[in-house]
């Protein structure tokens, strides 16, 4: 499968979690609607890991997750990086985004300080 793949990994709390979906899909719509070509999402089992597992261990020591969070670890598969610009320049400049954003994105994502 060539091209380029974006990998996304950031905390959300679990009492948003209903709601962070909710965005992902609607992120996902709109981003299909401009050119992705595939996105798949995970989210952290609620039991620890095994070490070396499908590389979550990684991304625990990369985001650190604090107590009632859990990890989302995201791909998108694009033809190429400039393929990849072209759609993200339209999805910024499609209305959607902004609606989407204003109606699904507060809470969903934990915030760090």
């Amino acid at each position: 499968m060539p091209g380029c793949i974006d990998f996304y990994c950031l905390p959300v709390q679990r009492k948003n979690l209903a709601a962070y979906k909710r965005l992902s899909r609607a992120w996902g719509k709109i981003m299909r609607d401009h050119g992705m070509l595939e996105y798949a999402e995970y989210v952290q089992a609620d039991a620890k890991p095994p070490p070396r597992a499908m590389g979550m261990s990684f991304v625990e020591k990369l985001v650190k997750p604090r107590k009632g969070e859990v990890v989302i670890v995201s791909f998108v598969h694009f033809r190429s990086k400039a393929h990849r610009d072209r759609v993200n320049d339209l999805a910024d400049r499609d209305g959607c985004m902004t609606v989407v954003a204003h109606r699904h994105a507060r809470g969903a994502v934990a915030r760090r300080g």
